[in-house]
Parts: structure tokens; sequence; C-alpha cells
């Protein structure tokens, strides 16, 4: 607990001995709850192998096994099927491609956002000798950096890692390039456009 010389006059034993104990309960919460993330990513990615199996048994008759899965898991946590797929789509990459970060996020040692972070710049790595390389680099700064402070690195990693050049991307979004039109109140409409941003 580092206090100024001036604010130290008025500081005493007892409140140093009360803000450590604060901050211990604190950092064991937070601790708690990104093990619970883990957890639940570990459990909404249950859910989908679930809704697999019945898939797979009924030849494809069943009807929207996952989204079945998704409105259960929606109506418990009280979020929209849409949302609920999201987040099984998220689980399964971290179940599945990057165990290494679900390990640390179920030890505590990163956050959710943490794991937000690598995912968005590491779930295109197909190769997977190339994905546990670059899981294995952006941990190591992930469990002494903030989220914030790990994005560009990850970024930057996950370009270099990339299956395909930057120029090919370019290319390949540049031909989905479009305008479009969106309504709102009052007689008014936004005109949105998606082009190469040395254009734009």
């Amino acid at each position: 607990f580092a206090v100024s010389q001036n604010a130290s006059r008025f500081i005493d034993d007892d409140d140093i001995v009360a803000l450590d104990a604060v901050v211990t309960e604190l950092s064991e919460l937070r601790r708690s709850l990104h093990a619970m993330h883990a957890r639940e990513a570990q459990l909404l990615h249950a859910g989908g192998k679930i809704a697999d199996n019945v898939l797979e048994r009924s030849n494809g008759a069943a009807a929207m096994p996952h989204r079945s899965v998704a409105a259960e898991f929606g109506a418990v946590l009280r979020v929209s099927d849409r949302a609920v797929q999201r987040m099984m789509s998220e689980a399964e990459i971290l179940v599945t491609m990057f165990p290494g970060v679900l390990s640390s996020l179920g030890a505590g040692s990163i956050s959710r956002g943490h794991a937000t972070v690598i995912l968005e710049a590491g779930a295109h790595i197909d190769d997977d000798a190339a994905r546990r390389v670059f899981e294995a680099t952006v941990l190591e700064v992930a469990e002494r950096e903030s989220a914030s402070r790990l994005r560009p690195i990850a970024k930057l990693l996950g370009e270099k890692l990339h299956p395909r050049t930057l120029t090919e991307r370019h290319a390949a979004a540049a031909a989905d390039r479009a305008v479009r039109v969106v309504d709102l109140a009052d007689g008014m409409a936004d005109l949105i456009a998606t082009l190469p941003a040395t254009i734009a």
C-alpha cells in the first residue's frame, strides 16, 4: 500500500492491515470469477456437443437441436437465443482450439477479456502447430499485462501467423465493398459505405 508522504500522516497501521485484507479478498474473488467463466465455456461447449449428438443420431431429421439447446440456455441466462448461439460458438473455439487459454482462465491467471482478445487475434490460425506457438507466446504476455495492453501484441502475432497474406485478405475484403441505406425515425436515414480505408 504505497501512499504519498503528505497522505502518510493520515494513514495508520490499522488502515494498512484493513486495506491489505480487502485487496486480498478482491484478488481471490476475481480469480474465482475467472474460473467460473472458464467453467461456463465448458458447459456451453457441452451443450453444443449434446446438440451435435442429437443431430448425428437423427441423420439430420431432428429439428434444429442447436437452437433448442440455445433456447434452454437462453431461458436460464435470460439472454436471447442468438446471443447464446454466439456464446456457444466462442466456447467451442476456446475449448477445442485454445486449451492453454482455457486452463489459464480456469486457474484465474487471465480474465475473460484476455481470452476474448486471444481468440479474436488467433482463431483464424488453422495450423495446429502455429496456433500452439501463438497461444504459448500470447499467454506469457496475458498473465502479466492487462487485456488492453495484450491486444496489439496478440494482433501483431496473429497477423504474422495468418495463413493468407494481408494483400490477399485485402483483395477479398475489397470485393465485398458495399453501400447501404438504413432507415431512421423522423424521415432520416444513415448512408453507410464499406470500402478500402485509403479510399475512405
